[in-house]
């Protein structure tokens, strides 16, 4: 189970976590902020842990990216699945962890999964980041939605490759 009291003075430590998800497919361009979902709070902070400052850029097996169709649903915190995931995984995903230049308290986590061309079709309304847990299973750590206005839905271009990079940042301030 998760520490939820482990720092006692928050007037002196502030943690700020948030993100970002950059969609590329064809002539569409989107940015957009992800919503982060209970699961996903406490997996986050181990994997960035577990980066201990280091660069890391590997392709790995423990994380994925699902795109899904639904466009009318909000997402909410108990969320532990996309709506209407599509079943094509990416062809490519790689994930690099960092300290932002020069700094020694803010670390950028990408997660990148491309889709090659062709590889899938239809209407794209919501995207999930998945993340092993602690126990090992994978699950749902965020969710980017167009019910949300986090996003504007598009179809997507056959004929180019869909590139979805997540961004994640974590500051110490």
């Amino acid at each position: 189970m998760l520490e939820t009291n482990i720092i006692e003075n928050t007037d002196t430590i502030e943690l700020k976590l948030f993100g970002e998800v950059e969609i590329k497919n064809g002539d569409t361009k989107i940015k957009g902020k992800n919503h982060w979902v209970g699961q996903g709070f406490g997996t986050l902070a181990v994997f960035i842990g577990s980066t201990s400052g280091a660069s890391v850029y590997a392709t790995t097996n423990n994380w994925y990216i699902l795109l899904g169709m639904n466009t009318v649903t909000p997402t909410n915190v108990t969320m532990t699945t996309l709506v209407k995931p599509i079943s094509a995984q990416p062809n490519a995903k790689y994930v690099y962890g960092f300290y932002y230049s020069g700094s020694t308290n803010a670390v950028l986590v990408r997660y990148e999964a491309q889709w090659y061309t062709g590889t899938v079709s239809g209407t794209i309304g919501e995207l999930g980041l998945y993340l092993t847990f602690s126990g090992g299973g994978v699950g749902m750590a965020s969710r980017l939605s167009a019910a949300d206005n986090s996003f504007t839905a598009f179809t997507v271009d056959t004929s180019s490759v869909l590139d979805v990079l997540w961004n994640i940042n974590l500051v110490y301030a």
